[in-house]
């Protein structure tokens, strides 16, 4: 339990200065908002089912979750590659 607890700092840690990195060194938009917006989701994924306990829900509220949460990052890189 305490290392999984370790493990996903460490990835959430990672993930954040990669969000950096990526803000920081491409010239053009696209790939920045795509790399951004990847790197979201598997922030919120680690937070969601780590720290909300989302892995011992029903797996109705894991369905609905991801199908939010890829519904929103859709709208988002829809509207802006427009």
């Amino acid at each position: 339990m305490k290392t999984d607890l370790i493990v996903t700092y460490i990835f959430l840690i990672l993930l954040t200065f990669f969000s950096g990195f990526v803000a920081t060194s491409f010239s053009t938009i696209e790939p920045k908002v795509v790399l951004l917006m990847f790197s979201s989701v598997c922030k919120f994924w680690l937070i969601a089912f780590q720290f909300m306990e989302l892995k011992k829900a029903n797996i109705f509220w894991k369905r609905a979750l991801i199908i939010l949460l890829f519904l929103i990052i859709g709208i988002i890189i829809c509207i802006k590659n427009l």
